[in-house]
Protein backbone atom coordinates (compact mmCIF):
# COMPACT_ATOMS: atom_id res chain seq x y z
CA UNK A 1 0.00 0.00 0.00
CA UNK A 2 3.18 2.37 0.95
CA UNK A 3 4.34 1.61 -2.74
CA UNK A 4 1.26 2.68 -4.29
CA UNK A 5 1.05 5.41 -2.52
CA UNK A 6 4.62 6.26 -3.31
CA UNK A 7 3.87 5.45 -7.41
CA UNK A 8 0.96 8.19 -7.40
CA UNK A 9 3.09 10.94 -5.70
CA UNK A 10 5.81 10.04 -8.52
CA UNK A 11 3.49 9.98 -10.87
CA UNK A 12 2.12 13.66 -9.96
CA UNK A 13 3.63 16.31 -11.47
CA UNK A 14 7.43 17.34 -12.85
CA UNK A 15 10.44 16.01 -10.09
CA UNK A 16 13.19 18.28 -11.42
CA UNK A 17 16.22 16.35 -8.73
CA UNK A 18 17.40 19.70 -7.85
CA UNK A 19 13.39 20.85 -6.65
CA UNK A 20 12.89 18.05 -5.23
CA UNK A 21 16.10 17.77 -3.05
CA UNK A 22 15.35 22.19 -1.52
CA UNK A 23 12.05 19.91 -0.92
CA UNK A 24 13.87 17.13 1.08
CA UNK A 25 16.50 19.88 3.27
CA UNK A 26 13.67 22.02 3.95
CA UNK A 27 11.57 19.14 5.48
CA UNK A 28 13.78 16.35 6.41
CA UNK A 29 16.95 18.77 7.34
CA UNK A 30 14.90 21.63 8.51
CA UNK A 31 17.04 22.95 11.57
CA UNK A 32 20.93 24.33 11.15
CA UNK A 33 22.29 21.96 12.93
CA UNK A 34 20.68 19.43 11.54
CA UNK A 35 22.45 16.79 9.10
CA UNK A 36 21.28 13.75 6.70
CA UNK A 37 23.98 11.38 5.69
CA UNK A 38 25.15 10.63 1.88
CA UNK A 39 23.41 7.19 2.52
CA UNK A 40 20.32 7.87 3.46
CA UNK A 41 19.92 10.38 1.14
CA UNK A 42 20.52 8.02 -1.53
CA UNK A 43 17.71 5.20 0.00
CA UNK A 44 15.43 8.05 -0.03
CA UNK A 45 15.53 10.01 -3.18
CA UNK A 46 15.53 6.26 -4.49
CA UNK A 47 12.15 5.40 -3.49
CA UNK A 48 11.44 8.38 -5.10
CA UNK A 49 12.82 6.61 -8.52
CA UNK A 50 15.68 9.16 -8.60
CA UNK A 51 19.44 7.84 -10.08
CA UNK A 52 22.35 8.69 -7.55
CA UNK A 53 24.09 10.38 -10.08
CA UNK A 54 21.19 12.71 -10.90
CA UNK A 55 21.06 12.94 -7.08
CA UNK A 56 25.06 14.04 -7.61
CA UNK A 57 24.84 16.52 -10.06
CA UNK A 58 21.85 18.39 -7.80
CA UNK A 59 24.20 18.25 -4.93
CA UNK A 60 26.42 19.80 -6.20
CA UNK A 61 24.80 22.22 -8.05
CA UNK A 62 23.15 23.23 -4.12
CA UNK A 63 26.54 23.26 -2.91
CA UNK A 64 27.77 25.58 -6.00
CA UNK A 65 24.42 27.64 -5.29
CA UNK A 66 25.82 28.07 -1.54
CA UNK A 67 22.24 26.61 -0.03
CA UNK A 68 24.00 23.43 1.24
CA UNK A 69 26.77 22.80 3.14
CA UNK A 70 28.71 19.32 3.37
CA UNK A 71 31.21 17.86 5.80
CA UNK A 72 32.77 14.48 5.67
CA UNK A 73 33.85 12.09 7.96
CA UNK A 74 36.09 9.16 6.65
CA UNK A 75 33.99 7.82 3.92
CA UNK A 76 30.68 9.72 5.33
CA UNK A 77 29.49 12.90 3.57
CA UNK A 78 27.09 14.30 5.49
CA UNK A 79 24.80 17.31 4.12
CA UNK A 80 23.11 20.56 5.71
CA UNK A 81 21.61 23.58 5.00
CA UNK A 82 23.83 26.78 4.90
CA UNK A 83 22.90 29.66 6.96
CA UNK A 84 20.93 31.62 3.92
CA UNK A 85 19.05 28.27 2.92
CA UNK A 86 17.89 27.92 6.20
CA UNK A 87 16.71 31.46 6.89
CA UNK A 88 14.71 31.23 3.73
CA UNK A 89 13.30 27.73 4.27
CA UNK A 90 12.08 29.36 7.65
CA UNK A 91 10.39 31.58 5.97
CA UNK A 92 8.64 29.89 3.27
CA UNK A 93 8.06 27.15 5.70
CA UNK A 94 5.71 29.54 8.02
CA UNK A 95 3.33 29.12 4.68
CA UNK A 96 3.80 25.82 3.83
CA UNK A 97 3.47 24.25 7.19
CA UNK A 98 0.29 26.76 8.41
CA UNK A 99 -2.37 24.67 9.67
CA UNK A 100 -4.71 26.77 8.22
CA UNK A 101 -5.45 29.24 5.29
CA UNK A 102 -4.76 33.46 6.00
CA UNK A 103 -7.84 34.25 7.64
CA UNK A 104 -7.34 38.27 6.81
CA UNK A 105 -9.45 39.55 4.79
CA UNK A 106 -7.30 42.63 3.50
CA UNK A 107 -4.70 42.95 0.57
CA UNK A 108 -2.68 45.88 -1.04
CA UNK A 109 -3.18 47.18 -4.37
CA UNK A 110 -0.01 47.66 -6.14
CA UNK A 111 -0.56 50.19 -9.29
CA UNK A 112 1.75 51.38 -11.67
CA UNK A 113 2.08 52.69 -15.18
CA UNK A 114 0.92 50.16 -17.99
CA UNK A 115 4.96 49.90 -19.23
CA UNK A 116 6.07 49.75 -16.30
CA UNK A 117 7.62 46.99 -14.25
CA UNK A 118 6.34 43.99 -12.37
CA UNK A 119 6.66 43.50 -9.20
CA UNK A 120 5.90 40.58 -6.63
CA UNK A 121 2.32 40.21 -6.56
CA UNK A 122 -0.77 38.55 -8.57
CA UNK A 123 -1.32 40.55 -11.74
CA UNK A 124 -5.16 41.35 -12.08
CA UNK A 125 -4.73 43.75 -14.79
CA UNK A 126 -2.02 45.89 -16.92
CA UNK A 127 0.16 47.50 -14.36
CA UNK A 128 -2.46 46.42 -11.51
CA UNK A 129 -1.20 44.08 -8.77
CA UNK A 130 -2.40 42.65 -5.56
CA UNK A 131 -0.35 41.47 -2.63
CA UNK A 132 -1.23 39.79 0.62
CA UNK A 133 1.41 41.91 2.11
CA UNK A 134 3.03 45.29 1.61
CA UNK A 135 6.03 45.16 -0.70
CA UNK A 136 9.21 46.24 1.32
CA UNK A 137 10.77 48.82 0.09
CA UNK A 138 7.95 50.63 -1.81
CA UNK A 139 8.44 49.51 -5.10
CA UNK A 140 9.53 53.02 -6.83
CA UNK A 141 6.89 53.97 -9.56
CA UNK A 142 4.40 52.58 -8.16
CA UNK A 143 1.33 53.52 -5.75
CA UNK A 144 0.72 50.73 -2.72
CA UNK A 145 -3.01 51.09 -1.97
CA UNK A 146 -3.89 48.65 1.38
CA UNK A 147 -7.67 48.11 2.13
CA UNK A 148 -10.30 46.00 2.42
CA UNK A 149 -12.59 44.91 -0.61
CA UNK A 150 -16.03 45.27 -0.34
CA UNK A 151 -17.06 42.86 -3.05
CA UNK A 152 -14.63 40.82 -5.32
CA UNK A 153 -16.12 41.22 -9.12
CA UNK A 154 -15.42 37.50 -10.97
CA UNK A 155 -12.50 38.77 -12.83
CA UNK A 156 -10.56 39.14 -10.14
CA UNK A 157 -10.92 35.93 -8.40
CA UNK A 158 -10.06 34.52 -11.77
CA UNK A 159 -6.59 36.61 -12.11
CA UNK A 160 -5.97 35.69 -8.77
CA UNK A 161 -6.82 31.68 -9.27
CA UNK A 162 -6.25 31.30 -13.24
CA UNK A 163 -8.07 28.19 -14.11
CA UNK A 164 -4.67 26.13 -14.87
CA UNK A 165 -3.97 27.00 -11.31
CA UNK A 166 -7.20 25.47 -9.98
CA UNK A 167 -7.52 22.44 -11.73
CA UNK A 168 -3.32 21.86 -10.57
CA UNK A 169 -5.20 22.03 -6.92
CA UNK A 170 -7.90 19.65 -8.00
CA UNK A 171 -5.56 17.38 -9.59
CA UNK A 172 -3.49 17.53 -5.89
CA UNK A 173 -6.10 17.46 -4.00
CA UNK A 174 -7.39 13.74 -5.93
CA UNK A 175 -3.74 12.45 -5.60
CA UNK A 176 -3.30 13.23 -1.62
CA UNK A 177 -6.89 12.01 -1.37
CA UNK A 178 -5.47 8.48 -2.80
CA UNK A 179 -2.63 8.75 -0.62
CA UNK A 180 -4.78 9.11 2.37
CA UNK A 181 -6.72 6.31 1.52
CA UNK A 182 -3.76 4.23 0.82
CA UNK A 183 -2.22 5.30 4.61
CA UNK A 184 -5.66 4.81 6.72
CA UNK A 185 -5.15 1.05 5.67
CA UNK A 186 -1.43 0.79 6.51
CA UNK A 187 0.14 -0.06 10.05
CA UNK A 188 3.74 0.94 10.56
CA UNK A 189 5.63 2.37 7.71
CA UNK A 190 9.59 1.92 7.36
CA UNK A 191 11.33 5.41 7.78
CA UNK A 192 12.93 5.99 4.45
CA UNK A 193 9.14 5.41 3.32
CA UNK A 194 8.35 7.77 5.50
CA UNK A 195 10.98 10.13 4.52
CA UNK A 196 10.17 9.65 1.01
CA UNK A 197 6.15 10.35 1.35
CA UNK A 198 6.77 13.57 3.25
CA UNK A 199 9.07 14.55 1.10
CA UNK A 200 6.99 14.19 -2.27
CA UNK A 201 3.63 15.37 -0.23
CA UNK A 202 5.47 18.54 0.46
CA UNK A 203 7.36 18.85 -2.96
CA UNK A 204 3.82 18.99 -4.48
CA UNK A 205 1.95 21.04 -2.23
CA UNK A 206 5.00 24.19 -2.08
CA UNK A 207 5.23 24.49 -5.56
CA UNK A 208 1.70 25.11 -6.39
CA UNK A 209 1.09 26.82 -3.13
CA UNK A 210 3.88 29.35 -3.75
CA UNK A 211 2.54 30.68 -7.30
CA UNK A 212 -0.18 32.42 -5.62
CA UNK A 213 -0.59 34.89 -2.49
CA UNK A 214 -1.55 34.23 0.61
CA UNK A 215 -4.52 35.60 0.49
CA UNK A 216 -8.16 34.04 2.26
CA UNK A 217 -10.34 32.17 0.11
CA UNK A 218 -12.63 34.57 -0.92
CA UNK A 219 -10.20 35.84 -2.94
CA UNK A 220 -10.55 32.95 -5.07
CA UNK A 221 -13.12 31.26 -7.75
CA UNK A 222 -16.03 29.37 -6.35
CA UNK A 223 -14.61 25.82 -6.28
CA UNK A 224 -11.16 26.77 -5.50
CA UNK A 225 -9.92 23.83 -3.10
CA UNK A 226 -6.86 25.29 -1.57
CA UNK A 227 -7.89 24.34 1.56
CA UNK A 228 -8.83 21.21 1.09
CA UNK A 229 -5.41 20.21 -0.06
CA UNK A 230 -3.97 22.15 2.99
CA UNK A 231 -5.78 20.00 5.40
CA UNK A 232 -4.79 16.83 3.45
CA UNK A 233 -1.53 17.89 3.71
CA UNK A 234 -1.38 18.55 7.58
CA UNK A 235 -3.34 15.09 8.30
CA UNK A 236 -0.51 13.46 6.07
CA UNK A 237 2.48 15.22 7.44
CA UNK A 238 1.06 14.39 11.51
CA UNK A 239 0.99 10.80 10.07
CA UNK A 240 4.18 10.53 8.40
CA UNK A 241 6.79 11.50 11.75
CA UNK A 242 10.11 12.69 10.41
CA UNK A 243 13.21 9.93 10.36
CA UNK A 244 15.14 9.64 13.09
CA UNK A 245 18.01 9.10 10.55
CA UNK A 246 18.44 12.73 10.23
CA UNK A 247 20.02 14.53 13.12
Amino acid sequence: MTNEALQALRRHGDLGVWSVLVSLFGDLVCTRDTRISGANLMRVTGLMGIKPQAVRVALHRLRKDGWIVSEKTGRTSEYGLSGSAYAESLTAGRRIYARETVRETGCFMLIGEANGASVDGMRVATGVYIAARAPCPSPPGFLVIPGEPVELPDWVKAALGPAKLAQDYQALRQVLTFVAEELAREGAIDAAESAALRVLIVHHWRRILLRHEDLAAQFFPAGWCGEECRILVVKLLERLEKPAFAT
